[in-house]
């Protein structure tokens, strides 16, 4: 015998339920976007970090160093407070397209895989500093990373507000990091970074090097004292000039003395009666 089975029906929904069902949808499918998009624009660029951490490392630690200085705990370019520092020092380059974790071994094609793998496997417990919270890319304006993202395009015209606003933004971190009441060493960096970064956050300013920030203070200085010393050189010629102008004066003024003495006692010769000098000479007999 054959059994037939006759198909189920679904519940028939009133439009309220249908309507309730509907919204529950909607406002989950818009949460989830937003929480994605929330992450996007929170998402801290490891790229920008990068250019920025290598300036940091280049041109700030070893001046930092060199001169017996602690940057304080709070100053976002102390390298404790790096987000990503961990990771980049547990990525390794075996070859020119295989990277590999140290935390799991894993191999990767390129950089920006193992950057997904870090942030998909190693953003939590021990693979991750949970005190480090500063994202590096968040100061690119202050350290001028696009001078190091050569495959960046360059920022078309220059806004004087924005820069103004960069300005403000860098003294604040220069503030932070060197404060000119903590010491004579702290004011010598804040002024000298200060001059590097902030002084040249304007639009009539174009630095198409990382390196010429701080080769402006030098050849200043160098400058200011090569003009310094042709001035003392000058001083000097002119002071021998004019020693020897007044000495060749004062000598031929004593030559004129003497021969005007000279032709005195001669004219007086010249006067003198032509028998006093017979009388003179039989005198002498």
């Amino acid at each position: 015998r054959r059994v037939t089975w006759g198909k189920r029906k679904r519940p028939i929904m009133s439009k309220g339920d249908m309507f309730k069902q509907w919204s529950l949808r909607f406002v989950l499918t818009f949460l989830s976007l937003n929480a994605a998009l929330g992450d996007r624009q929170n998402e801290c660029s490891r790229a920008l970090s990068r250019h920025a951490r290598s300036i940091i490392s280049e041109f700030v630690l070893p001046e930092v160093s060199a001169r017996g200085y602690s940057l304080p705990d709070k100053c976002p370019l102390n390298p404790t407070l790096d987000k990503y520092l961990l990771h980049e020092k547990s990525k390794r380059q075996i070859r020119l397209n295989q990277w590999q974790c140290s935390f799991c071994s894993k191999t990767f094609k390129s950089e920006y895989f193992i950057d997904r793998h870090m942030d998909n496997k190693h953003s939590h417990g021990d693979n991750f500093q949970q005190n480090s919270t500063v994202c590096l890319a968040d100061y690119c304006d202050v350290l001028r990373c696009e001078l190091r993202d050569k495959g960046r395009p360059a920022a078309a015209g220059c806004s004087k507000k924005e820069m103004e606003r960069k300005r403000l933004f860098c003294q604040a971190i220069m503030n932070k990091c060197f404060p000119i009441e903590a010491s004579s060493t702290s004011k010598f960096l804040h002024d000298k970074f200060h001059d590097a970064f902030c002084d040249t956050l304007n639009c009539g300013v174009v630095i198409q090097d990382i390196g010429a920030l701080f080769d402006r203070g030098s050849s200043s200085k160098s400058s200011a004292y090569s003009v310094l010393t042709i001035v003392v050189l000058v001083c000097i010629l002119l002071f021998y000039i004019l020693l020897y102008i007044s000495r060749g004066l004062s000598s031929s003024g004593s030559g004129l003395k003497r021969l005007s003495a000279t032709q005195r006692s001669y004219r007086a010769q010249l006067l003198q009666p032509a028998g006093s000098g017979v009388a003179e000479t039989k005198k002498g007999f």
